[in-house]
């Protein structure tokens, strides 16, 4: 009774952040206002003021929590940094880059609970570890991803896909340099993306991805709102609900369109990903 007092309460709380943030990202272009403070909040602030719930009803100590949390949002944070001029770096600034966020990801999905568990998402596949136990999980955005991106023509690309540990898809440009199908240079679902032959804005669609694990901290995932879903349906012993970034993504989507916004520049998501692609000169070297 008690654990389901808390997931209630950490749903309403991840609700109420999120629709809060709509409101403070009601801004008319891509860049406008998104400054370091939001990054810190969104990165930081939140996953701590989550970790610290789970720990006071879970009985934990409050202050590791937080601290612990605080780490692990800095390094999603300053992981997001480096994927920004990732497409310019190697395979091996890339895996480190993407360990880094899980890492930081983890840490913030650990705090406030008594063991640590290391999560992260490579492809369809999730890798879980907790102690000596390695589990494999499928991810359910991460498996109907790439089905969806195959059945829009898109053509896989292995070596991109190794270079960034994620299903990453290629598809012709139209004269305007957008893809076929679409009206975008490059596009993400989930964790996997679409880009041209050349890979242009692979580090602004892999910041995309990185936004997918962290929308899988919180208690916004379709299962958390329909337990049939992850209890009948994709039982958990085999998938991992990733639906949080479908559930977050919509939304965001439903929100530029009541307000007449642009949903490729005006949401939030978009918002955190041409700031950091914007900023990237400051912060590499």
């Amino acid at each position: 009774m008690i654990k389901k007092v808390i997931k209630q309460l950490l749903i309403l709380s991840c609700t109420i952040k999120i629709i809060g943030l709509f409101f403070v990202f009601n801004l008319p272009t891509a860049y406008a206002k998104f400054d370091q403070k939001r990054l810190y909040i969104t990165n930081i602030a939140i996953p701590t003021g989550m970790a610290a719930l789970r720990a006071h009803f879970e009985g934990t100590s409050i202050k590791k929590a937080i601290i612990q949390s605080i780490f692990g949002g800095y390094i999603m944070q300053e992981s997001m940094k480096r994927a920004a001029k990732i497409e310019e770096k190697s395979a091996l600034y890339a895996w480190e880059t993407k360990l880094m966020f899980n890492l930081g990801a983890s840490l913030c999905e650990s705090a406030g609970y008594k063991d640590f568990t290391f999560k992260m998402d490579v492809g369809p596949v999730w890798i879980i570890n907790q102690g000596n136990d390695i589990k494999f999980k499928f991810g359910i955005n991460g498996v109907m991803a790439p089905i969806l991106h195959l059945t829009q023509g898109s053509k896989f690309d292995y070596k991109k896909s190794l270079k960034y540990g994620t299903m990453v898809f290629e598809k012709k440009q139209k004269k305007n340099g957008n893809l076929y199908g679409s009206n975008a240079l490059a596009y993400s679902t989930a964790n996997t993306f679409v880009t041209n032959h050349d890979g242009n804005h692979s580090g602004h669609e892999l910041i995309h991805t990185y936004q997918y694990r962290r929308n899988c901290l919180y208690p916004i995932q379709i299962g958390d709102y329909w337990p049939e879903f992850t209890t009948k349906y994709f039982k958990e012993d085999k998938w991992v609900d990733d639906t949080g970034w479908f559930l977050n993504w919509s939304l965001q989507c439903g929100w530029s369109s009541w307000r007449n916004k642009d949903k490729d520049y005006d949401i939030p998501l978009e918002q955190e990903a041409y700031y950091m692609e914007r900023y990237r000169k400051k912060w590499e070297p």
